[in-house]
């Protein structure tokens, strides 16, 4: 720390490793200028500087800031194209301090530069540094760890420094370090922080991560150490932290070892329909990969084992087998079935309603749920079908009265906000409709990648070839990128996860097969009201004619369509929306924008989108 004995300090520079946030105040008490450089020796050492303040001591790592003069700093994709403000990428240089390449390996060049598209200069290259890092709102570059530090869990990919950032943020934690650890054969999210002296409550530190981040980002465990290891030249040994398990609680109550008869059974059913191995009472369904399909099946499980009914959308509010548990517990008590699904209930905003996609479940929408944030309440609309004894509606027109009813119910006067993703697209464009026949307005009527009539009109000699190779083609760009983002350790795990989605897809549509010919079970039961649902909504789709709507839509359109589709930035919806289109570009292919890390685009521009009609500053 800076006495009135050390010698007085002009200037002081940071440089080599992240700077940790919580190392700011002991720099500023020299009260000299305090500089923090960014740069590999690939880019003449160094291509950032950022003037350190109080503020930075906010961050798990100080910004690395803005690039020095002919510097040029791009956070990029794996296909190399630039993302936007706030998405974690890889960092690229570019500029004339760039090196030529590495002297007697080609291979080692080749891979890690790349020729600079985006420089006027015909020879200019890029240096792909491997580091991770996002461009903030306010111009700086926020450096993220290494790009063997993001991985992919369970199909979510994720950004361990996003998770080490919120824990370090906590109260008397001196730094954290997220991994992905695999001591049981089954992968596991782990953190570990290292206390500043005080008593940390691994269970807090979960929630403080929870309450920042999606489900499937939230570590199994937070194990809490005096130091953490460190390698000789001072950089955390992420090699030597200690399993879990060899790691005495510092604080905070112990877990029950002892699990009733009831949470034993349910237990035995989630390890079943999840496929690991072992499992917490307070694990959640989402964060242990849990999605729609697998939910429907686990709740045909439980009215198998239990003889009792449900609804799936219960997950929203007890996501944990203890909690599911609880509600087994609870005689007598059977839900009020009803279309309007809680996401997220709590906040202070106006509600935003999202309807069901031709898929019909609304668990499809989590992911751009819980980017949304804490202030944001969210709902969903799914079909009576699926849930209740009610026939499922054959007509649009049908569909969209019925989920206005609901709404009402709930909120019975505006401003109503209403998206929907593909087919749901169509019933908020009919709920819009009437609405506005009854006086009222959407204040928001959002498409996501939803195609209007005629779409997509394809280029003359496509045939059936063409749109099937060119979807095949798609998916294997978009799976190629995937594997060769990753850290080589994991790309064995992402092919054989891949490989075994595969192959559980095809068991569950031979199971289909087999059940429409067995006697009635809760699963055989579910396999026709799902094939029921989907057959009732293709028929309303054929039956639906949109009529031109007086009112301004928002389209969030994919910027990857349909193999040899005719350009079309309105999807086909220009003759239909008399009042205008707001068209939002967001990366990705159908369905593959509301899943991560595309969501957090989605999300991020949707909130832009609501700010601004909510009149915020």
């Amino acid at each position: 720390a800076a006495t009135g004995d050390n010698p007085p300090l002009k200037l002081i520079c940071t440089g080599g490793e992240a700077l940790p946030g919580a190392l700011v105040p002991r720099l500023l008490e020299w009260n000299a200028p305090v500089w923090n450089f960014y740069g590999p020796t690939e880019a003449t050492v160094w291509a950032s500087i950022h003037p350190v303040s109080a503020e930075d001591q906010e961050f798990a790592a100080v910004p690395i800031g803005r690039p020095l003069p002919d510097a040029r700093l791009y956070v990029m994709d794996d296909l190399g194209q630039r993302l936007p403000v706030g998405i974690p990428g890889e960092l690229c240089l570019g500029g004339p301090g760039v090196a030529r390449g590495y002297l007697n390996r080609p291979d080692l060049t080749e891979d890690r530069f790349i020729a600079d598209s985006f420089s006027a200069v015909g020879e200019a290259r890029l240096y792909r540094t491997g580091d991770r890092a996002r461009v903030l709102p306010n111009g700086l570059v926020e450096f993220l760890g290494r790009d063997d530090h993001q991985v992919k869990l369970r199909g979510f990919r994720i950004e361990l420094g996003e998770i080490e950032t919120v824990l370090s943020r906590q109260p008397q934690v001196g730094a954290a370090v997220a991994v992905v650890r695999h001591d049981d054969s089954e992968p596991r999210l782990v953190a570990y922080v290292e206390t500043q002296g005080a008593a940390l409550d691994p269970a807090t530190l979960r929630q403080a991560v929870a309450a920042a981040l999606p489900g499937y980002m939230v570590p199994s465990v937070v194990v809490v150490l005096d130091r953490l290891p460190l390698s000789a030249n001072g950089k955390i040994d992420r090699a030597a932290l200690p399993a879990p398990e060899a790691v005495v609680p510092q604080t905070g109550s112990a877990k029950t070892a002892s699990l009733e008869e009831l949470e034993l059974r349910l237990e035995r059913i989630w390890r079943s329909v999840l496929n690991v191995r072992s499992l917490d009472q307070d694990d959640s369904f989402f964060a242990l990969g849990g999605h729609s399909l697998l939910a429907l099946t686990l709740f045909a499980r439980v009215q198998e084992e239990f003889q009792r009914e449900l609804p799936v959308s219960s997950l929203f509010q007890a996501p944990t087998f203890r909690e599911q548990a609880n509600l087994l517990r609870m005689d007598g008590w059977k839900p009020r079935w009803t279309s309007l699904v809680p996401l997220h209930s709590s906040g202070t905003r106006p509600p935003l309603y999202f309807i069901h996609g031709g898929g019909g479940h609304v668990l499809f929408y989590r992911p751009l749920t819980a980017r949304l944030g804490p202030e944001q309440p969210v709902f969903g609309l799914q079909p009576v079908e699926l849930g209740s004894d009610l026939p499922p509606f054959r007509r649009i027109e049908d569909m969209a009265a019925h989920y206005l009813e609901e709404i009402r119910t709930f909120q019975p006067e505006g401003p109503y906000y209403l998206a929907g993703a593909s087919y749901g697209g169509r019933i908020v464009l009919e709920m819009a409709q009437q609405l506005r026949a009854n006086g009222e307005e959407a204040a928001l009527a959002a498409f996501l990648d939803t195609y209007g009539p005629g779409y997509p009109t394809l280029r003359p000699g496509t045939s059936r070839f063409h749109i099937i190779a060119g979807e095949l083609a798609r998916r294997v760009e978009h799976h190629a990128g995937s594997f060769t983002g990753l850290p080589p350790v994991e790309r064995l795990p992402y092919l054989r996860e891949k490989l075994q989605k595969g192959w559980e897809e095809r068991g569950e549509f031979i199971q289909l097969l087999r059940d429409r010919d067995r006697d009635a079970t809760p699963t055989a039961t579910l396999h026709a009201a799902l094939r029921d649902s989907r057959s009732a909504m293709t028929e309303a789709l054929v039956a639906y004619e949109p009529k031109p709507y007086e009112g301004r839509i928002t389209l969030f359109r994919a910027t990857r369509q349909p193999p040899r589709a005719k350009p079309d930035r309105h999807l086909g919806w220009g003759p239909i929306a008399l009042g205008g289109i707001d068209v939002i570009d967001v990366p990705g292919y159908h369905a593959a924008m509301i899943s991560e890390p595309r969501v957090r685009v989605l999300a991020s521009e949707l909130e832009e989108v609501l700010a601004r009609l909510r009149g915020d500053a």
